[in-house]
């Protein structure tokens, strides 16, 4: 059985929890939250419209958050947490779920990632370099 969460933003306390240099903070702050609702596949809200997180941003510029978030989830899979994969495809779902871990679907929810110096930011390199991390929904 498949399950989606259609729309899950990033969790503070996920956040704050691999910034602590807690291991596998997504397999002991997220996924119990997800398991239990029988959730396997999310997209995963990394960046957009909404505020930075306030706590732990070094910046208020979103494009920034958005690429330590995505930092943030591969530095958790380079610590070895195998509860999740970052699915680029839709094969990459079904073998995530077929091995019982939670597939997910980064997303940004609107254009706010791109604000800023012209200069700096809205070049499709940008776009380009986060689909490359693994962002598949804008």
């Amino acid at each position: 059985t498949i399950v989606v969460d259609a729309h899950q933003e990033i969790l503070n306390d996920y956040v704050h929890s691999v910034l602590m240099g807690v291991p596998h903070s997504f397999e002991k702050v997220y996924a119990p939250i997800l398991r239990k609702g029988g959730i396997n596949v999310v997209n995963l809200v990394i960046g957009g419209d909404h505020t930075a997180q306030p706590i732990d941003s070094a910046s208020d510029f979103h494009f920034w958050d958005t690429n330590k978030f995505i930092d943030i989830l591969l530095c958790d899979l380079e610590s070895g947490d195998e509860s999740f994969v970052i699915c680029k495809t839709a094969k990459d779902i079904d073998d995530a779920i077929s091995v019982g871990k939670i597939a997910l679907i980064l997303s940004i929810a609107g254009g706010r990632v791109f604000e800023g110096e012209k200069k700096n930011v809205f070049l499709l390199s940008s776009l380009r370099n986060l689909y490359r991390l693994g962002l598949r929904s804008a």
